[in-house]
């Protein structure tokens, strides 16, 4: 019988940084608040958001690797978009959100413990009064062949 990681195992993992994400509540150091009902899993084009800071949990990709005869690997890969709005110093905003997003990340980096060695890279555009963040986050959860 060999224990792999289900679906559900994936929504926790989303679920996880969903809500890690909701700790970015302009206390302490985050520069933003970002409501809950702006953190969604899912895409919404910069045309269709409806408010401003927002983040979009938009996608995730897992590839099963074996780390040997016992041990096997889930390469787990999440995509998050973000945008922000500012009438100035647009690229500033976007970087300050890039900013609370990691920090809330790093706050529990492994995600409740549900993975290790986890890679977070970003980059950030400014395009008008719109800050477009994206982030990608690649991780491995890992389990045993019983």
């Amino acid at each position: 019988m060999t224990t792999v990681l289900t679906v559900n195992e994936l929504l926790d993992i989303v679920n996880q940084l969903k809500a890690q994400f909701e700790a970015i509540d302009k206390t302490g150091d985050y520069n933003f608040n970002v409501p809950d009902g702006n953190i969604i899993k899912g895409f919404e084009t910069l045309d269709t958001a409806k408010s401003f800071p927002s983040i979009y949990i938009a996608y995730i990709e897992a590839n099963h690797e074996q780390e040997n005869q016992l041990e096997w690997y889930v390469a787990v890969n999440i995509e998050v978009f973000a945008y922000a709005k500012s009438s100035e110093d647009t690229l500033d905003e976007g970087l300050k959100l890039a900013s609370d997003m990691t920090r809330a990340i790093y706050e529990d980096e492994s995600l409740g413990g549900r993975v290790y060695e986890l890679a977070l890279n970003f980059s950030v555009t400014a395009f008008e009064s719109t800050a477009i963040v994206y982030l990608n986050l690649a991780m491995k959860y890992s389990y045993q062949q019983i």
